[in-house]
């Protein structure tokens, strides 16, 4: 009996490792696909993703969020135009 409960209790633990390293891997694959990988930037993807957090945090009423985000990407794209324009 006491060695099935152990046996049992390491099946947990290491299911539960498991999971964990799991879920890293996860968030480095999303942070994988979410960016350039030449370059580091952030990509089409990530920023259809925050348009879409932005719209939810606007129909949820959170108005203060959306507000923040939108500044953030004002700023980004203002930041995009003047690296084009220094390309040209």
């Amino acid at each position: 009996m006491a060695v099935d409960m152990r046996d049992y209790v390491e099946g947990i633990l290491l299911a539960e490792r498991n999971a964990e390293i799991m879920k890293q891997h996860a968030t480095h694959m999303t942070e994988l696909a979410n960016q350039d990988s030449l370059t580091g930037i952030r990509n089409k993807t990530a920023y259809d993703r925050t348009i879409r957090k932005m719209e939810y945090e606007l129909d949820m009423g959170n108005l203060i969020n959306f507000v923040k985000l939108y500044v953030l990407f004002f700023l980004i794209h203002q930041f995009s135009e003047l690296v084009e324009m220094s390309l040209l």
